[in-house]
């Protein structure tokens, strides 16, 4: 399900291809394999032995799973030191491990193609009063975001097979975790929404089934371990790496810090350009303007404005001092809501800048303190 996803063209190649074809192994791949072995093998070891915690056999475990690698010294004290962190901290949390490797299969029957099963492995399950957490292990340093692993085709899979086959439990955590950087990514997944995936898995399943012709997704996650590297994948290589004479490492870091300066440069011209185009607009008074295709127009919508009410100016009432009665001042202008609220923005401090003023109190009071008296209208002019 997953691979169709990705790339028709590519699960044709593995699946349906006469003979079916092999993909591509990276060193990524292998070691993963091997290290997916180790922690099956250490969770189980941790599972049937609660109590006890011999390090001495986790190492034992790790090193007869990476036997068959040919692995570099760096690597090899990396990875062994994230597995073994993991398995201090998996013992010492005491959790409810369920199943190691635990091979899931539902039935779900469909319109189309009547009963199919939908089956996978997930690396490790944890049940406890409702709540099912699912691990996946990846032997990588990369963390995604919480929004990827939302989105995560296999984990929504997952938390629909988990969903399906344990009908007791009510919530689902997916769990992501990197091997080699010692951190994991955790995301509820809302048990809502799974009643939908079952149309999209019967209407994939169907795609797979009828599909003719596999068109191809390049460039996709598939792409690096594809058995037959398509025409598209190779456009794909030339626009970006051949003709940019991309080979090492160095190169990329080179290409990568020219990228990044041309896109601060791409922003500034847009942003000049955005300026530009809203003028041209606002000379025609607001009317649309059809150009490249589309037609332009000033919005008149923004999520930090608003809408002001029309104001009667006929109503409002002239501003006048009437000077102060039991120490405080009245201005005639209260009565249209229009007066000191409008003086406040031009107070300054006592420095002679411009200042914020906190309140009406505070305001009132300043005035009071810097005020002097008028003989004209007897009630208080404030200094500003």
């Amino acid at each position: 399900m997953a691979d169709f996803g990705y790339c028709p063209r590519y699960w044709y190649l593995l699946r349906k291809h006469k003979p079916p074809l092999k993909g591509r192994e990276t060193p990524e791949i292998i070691a993963g394999r091997h290290g997916h072995i180790a922690l099956h093998l250490i969770n189980k070891f941790i599972k049937t032995d609660r109590d006890a915690f011999d390090a001495v056999e986790v190492k034992r475990i790790f090193d007869k799973a990476m036997r068959p690698l040919n692995l570099n010294l760096p690597f090899y004290e990396n990875l062994w030191q994230g597995i073994r962190n993991h398995a201090e901290e998996t013992h010492a949390s005491q959790p409810p491990i369920f199943e190691v490797e635990y091979p899931l299969m539902v039935k779900l029957e469909t319109k189309n193609d009547g009963v199919i099963w939908i089956v996978g492995t997930l690396d490790r399950l944890d049940i406890r009063e409702g709540v099912a957490t699912l691990w996946d292990y990846k032997i990588t340093y990369l963390i995604p975001t919480r929004e990827e692993l939302d989105a995560n085709e296999q984990f929504t899979l997952y938390s629909y097979l988990i969903w399906k086959e344990f009908p007791q439990v009510k919530r689902i955590i997916l769990k992501w975790h990197a091997v080699l950087a010692g951190k994991s990514r955790r995301v509820e997944k809302d048990l809502t929404k799974l009643t939908a995936i079952e149309e999209h898995l019967a209407d994939r399943w169907h795609a797979i089934r009828t599909e003719k012709t596999w068109p191809t997704n390049a460039p996709c996650a598939r792409c690096d371990t594809c058995p037959q590297v398509c025409t598209d994948y190779k456009a794909y290589l030339r626009q970006v790496y051949y003709q940019k004479d991309i080979k090492t490492f160095e190169d990329k870091a080179v290409v990568f810090l020219a990228i990044r300066d041309q896109m601060g440069a791409l922003k500034k011209e847009h942003k000049r350009l955005d300026t530009d185009i809203k003028k041209e607009i606002a000379v025609r008074m607001g009317e649309p303007v059809i150009a490249a295709g589309r037609e332009w127009k000033l919005s008149t919508q923004h999520r930090e404005g608003g809408y002001t009410e029309p104001t009667d100016f006929t109503k409002l009432v002239p501003v006048k001092l009437l000077g102060t009665e039991k120490g405080a001042r009245q201005r005639a202008s209260e009565k249209g809501k229009v007066g000191s609220e409008g003086n406040k923005d031009r107070c300054t401090d006592r420095k002679g800048g411009k200042g914020k003023v906190n309140s009406a109190r505070e305001t009132g009071k300043g005035h009071q303190q810097r005020g002097r008296r008028s003989g004209i209208t007897g009630g208080e002019v404030p200094t500003w």
